[in-house]
C-alpha cells in the first residue's frame, strides 16, 4: 500500500503496434535502495522496428500519500520527490541535480541494427502512414480540426494519448458527425487507460461503429504538458499525444475521403458575433423563410453552474428566448476550467430572431486573465447553417421597428423616470407585452402598467407573480405574454426608481438591457 518511487524510467515500444514490449520500471525490485542502481535485463524481441525511450522524470506509482518523514512519496513537485533528490544527490556524492543527471545512461545491446533520430522519425511517419487521419505530438493550446467523410458504414479503429483524471479532460479529442452534432466517440477518463508515466497520461486503442456520412475529428490541449513540454513523467508513447484513426479493415480506406472543415463549415453563416470583448452587448437579427436546422457554436465563460460570457436567441416578436447558452449544456472548451463551448443543431420556425452575447468585466477577446481557449477567434456566437442548408431561406432581417404594428415603445427607461404613451384600438386586438424591470421579494420597483384611458381602470399590472428572471441579477424580472384588447383608447405607464436602470446599473444587468422598459406590438386581429 506504499509507493514505489523512481527518478528514471525506460521502454522499449514497438513500432508499428505502438505497444510497450518492456517497461524498466515493471522489472526493478531496488525501489528502496536510494542510490543509482546498476542492472542489466534479457528481453527476446520478434523482427521488427521498435523505439527506445529514457526519461528521467520522476516516476512513481502509489496508493497512499504519505509526507518525507515516512520515506514515501508524494506529488513530482511535493516534498517527497525533492526529498528524494536531495538525498540522492547526498548518497551519489555529486554537487547538484546536473551533474547527478549525467551519471543516468541507458543501452540496449544485441543483433538489431541501430537507428538515428531521423530514422525514428520516419519509422513513426511509416505507422501512420495507413491512418485516415493521425493528429501527432500535438503541442500547448492547439485546437485542430480535420474533416472526413465515410462513403459507406464501417468500423473505425481509434488510438489517442492524452490527458485526464477524475476530475475532468484536458488534453483530448472526440469525433463528431457533422450533420447531426451528435458526438459519436469522445475522450474521457472513464473511457481510457492508463499511458504509462504520470498518472494524468490516459490513452485509447478501441473500434467504434461509424454509419456513412460527414464526420469532424477534433483535438484540443491546455496550456501545459503536452509533446511541447511535459510537465510530469511523460506517457509511454509520446509522438502519438493526439488521436489516430484507421479503418479497421484497411481495404475500406478507400471509402474515405478527407474535406477542409473549416473552410467548408464557416461558409454559411448567418451570424457571426464573436472577438467579443470585456463588458460588452452586441447582437444581430436575422429572418428565416422557413422553418429550418441551424449550427449554433458559442464559446464563454462560465464556472460552478453559471454563465459569466454567454449567449442567448429570441424570437424577434414575442420576444421569448428561443436558446440560451445554459452551462449545463456546455462542455470544456479547453485552456481554463471556465472556458465552455455549446456545439449542436437547434431546430428554428419561420420568423424573425434576434441573437445576443454579453460578456463581463474580464477573461474575454483577446484580453485572458487565465489560459484562453484553442478556438480563441470564436469566443462569442456564431450561427450557421446544417442540414441541407439553401442561403436563399435566409432574408435580411428588417429591423425591430418594423416587426408588426408597434404600438407602444417605452424602453431604456433610466433613474427617477415617470413615461407614458395612449394608443388606440378600433377592433379586438391581440397585442404581445414584453416588459423588463426591477423587483425584489415579491416587490416591483421598476415596472409598468396599462390603463383603459376613458376609466382610468387599470387592465393589465408588471406585478412580481407574473413575472420570471431577465437574466443577470436576480432582480432584473421579465414580462412577455398575449392578452387580448377590447376596443378603445388606452394608456401605458412606466416608473423607475432611483437606481438599477438602463445604462446605470448597480448589478448586473438583463439579457437585453436596451428593452429595460415596456413594449407593445400588434399579433393578430379579430
Amino acid at each position: 500500500s506504499g509507493t514505489r518511487f523512481s527518478m528514471s524510467d525506460a521502454w522499449i515500444l514497438d513500432s508499428k503496434t505502438r505497444e510497450v514490449v518492456w517497461d524498466m520500471y515493471e522489472e526493478r525490485e531496488e525501489w528502496k535502495s536510494k542510490r543509482i542502481v546498476s542492472a542489466s535485463y534479457t528481453v527476446k524481441l520478434p523482427a521488427g522496428d521498435y523505439e527506445v525511450y529514457y526519461s528521467t522524470y520522476p516516476n512513481y506509482r502509489t496508493r497512499k500519500w504519505y509526507d518525507d518523514k515516512s520515506g514515501y512519496f508524494g506529488g513530482i513537485f511535493g516534498r517527497g520527490s525533492r526529498g528524494a533528490l536531495e538525498r540522492l544527490i547526498e548518497n551519489e556524492n555529486v554537487d547538484d541535480e546536473e551533474d547527478l543527471y549525467r551519471r543516468f545512461s541507458f543501452r540496449v545491446e544485441g543483433t538489431g541494427t541501430s537507428v538515428g533520430a531521423s530514422d525514428v522519425d520516419n519509422m513513426i511517419e511509416k505507422g501512420a502512414s495507413d491512418a485516415i487521419i493521425s493528429l501527432r505530438r500535438v503541442r500547448d493550446h492547439e485546437f485542430i480540426e480535420k474533416g472526413f467523410e465515410l462513403t459507406r458504414a464501417m468500423k473505425i479503429h481509434i488510438y489517442a494519448v492524452g490527458e485526464s483524471n477524475k476530475n475532468g479532460v484536458y488534453d483530448y479529442g472526440w469525433v463528431m458527425n457533422v450533420e447531426t452534432r451528435e458526438k459519436v466517440w469522445r475522450f474521457s477518463y472513464a473511457g481510457s487507460d492508463a499511458a504509462g508515466g504520470a498518472k494524468k497520461n490516459r490513452t485509447v486503442n478501441d473500434v467504434f461503429e461509424a454509419p456513412a456520412g460527414r464526420y469532424v475529428l477534433a483535438y484540443t490541449t491546455d496550456d501545459s504538458h503536452s509533446w511541447e513540454r511535459w510537465n510530469a513523467a511523460p506517457p509511454h508513447d509520446p509522438s502519438f499525444w493526439g488521436v489516430t484513426l484507421r479503418a479497421e479493415k484497411a481495404a475500406n480506406t478507400q471509402y474515405v475521403k478527407l474535406f477542409d472543415y473549416e473552410e467548408e463549415t464557416w461558409k454559411n453563416v448567418v451570424v457571426d458575433l464573436t472577438q467579443v470583448g470585456d463588458d460588452e452587448l452586441v447582437k444581430a437579427g436575422f429572418s428565416l423563410k422557413r422553418e429550418m436546422d441551424l449550427r449554433v457554436y458559442a464559446i464563454g465563460e462560465g464556472t460552478g453552474g453559471d454563465m459569466y460570457d454567454y449567449g442567448w436567441i429570441i424570437d424577434a416578436r414575442t420576444r421569448k428566448r428561443v436558446w440560451t447558452m445554459d452551462y449545463d449544456d456546455t462542455d470544456h472548451a479547453g485552456g481554463a476550467k471556465k472556458n465552455r463551448v455549446f456545439d449542436d443543431v437547434v431546430h428554428f420556425e419561420k420568423g424573425d430572431y434576434i441573437a445576443y452575447y454579453a460578456t463581463d468585466g474580464s477573461h474575454s477577446y483577446p484580453h485572458w486573465n487565465s489560459t484562453a481557449p484553442p478556438d480563441r477567434r470564436h469566443w462569442g456566437l456564431t450561427i450557421a447553417g446544417a442540414n441541407g442548408f439553401n442561403a436563399k431561406d435566409v432574408a435580411k432581417f428588417k429591423g425591430e421597428s418594423e416587426l408588426g404594428d408597434a404600438l407602444v415603445l417605452l424602453t431604456e427607461i433610466g433613474d427617477d423616470e415617470y413615461v407614458s404613451k395612449s394608443f388606440v384600438l378600433k377592433k379586438r386586438t391581440s397585442v404581445n407585452i414584453y416588459a423588463l424591470g426591477e423587483g425584489v421579494d415579491g416587490r416591483m420597483y421598476d415596472y409598468g402598467w396599462i390603463e383603459e384611458k376613458k376609466t382610468g381602470r387599470v387592465v393589465w399590472e408588471m406585478t412580481f407573480r407574473k413575472t420570471e428572471h431577465a437574466g443577470g441579477a436576480r432582480k432584473n424580472r421579465m414580462y412577455s405574454d398575449t392578452i387580448t384588447f377590447e376596443p378603445g383608447e388606452y394608456t401605458v405607464f412606466y416608473e423607475t426608481d432611483g437606481s438599477h436602470s438602463y445604462h446605470n446599473w448597480n448589478a448586473s444587468r438583463p439579457y437585453e438591457p436596451e428593452s429595460w422598459g415596456i413594449s407593445l406590438r400588434t399579433v393578430s386581429s379579430s
